[in-house]
């Protein structure tokens, strides 16, 4: 019911300011996690049509890993850390696609780098430890 609200208010604020980049974002945020994943797809590509940001790249990179989309997954998480090299989220899921098509020679510095970037008390920080050790 929180996200049915939380996604009732992004809506509002884009029929308000249709490039309200950040609501846009939200929203597909929501999307995403509801399982909605063509609206959530639609939603985040227009916020970064509007507004081009690492975080946004990020959000569509997760929308194509839940759509067994490898491939455009690993490209929005390059575009990703091309605006914003300090995204370990984005390093972190890089790294661990490179690791799963089983190219540890690429999925490790960007493992390593995710590795400095995530707080150590972060749920991913576990993750990126134990994927290093998989890494040669």
């Amino acid at each position: 019911l929180e996200r049915r609200a939380a996604m009732d208010a992004c809506a509002q604020i884009t029929q308000i300011d249709p490039g309200h980049a950040e609501a846009h974002h939200t929203y597909g945020r929501l999307a995403r996690d509801q399982g909605n994943l063509e609206q959530a797809k639609t939603s985040i590509r227009y916020a970064i049509h509007l507004q081009p940001s690492g975080q946004y790249y990020h959000t569509l990179g997760t929308i194509y890993q839940m759509l067994k989309q490898p491939e455009e997954a690993r490209g929005a998480f390059e575009q990703a850390i091309r605006r914003d090299p300090d995204l370990g989220e984005a390093q972190a899921d890089l790294g661990l696609l490179w690791l799963k098509s089983g190219d540890t020679a690429r999925a490790r510095p960007l493992l390593e780098r995710a590795s400095l970037l995530i707080p150590a008390d972060h749920d991913r920080a576990m993750e990126v430890q134990q994927a290093l050790m998989m890494c040669p």
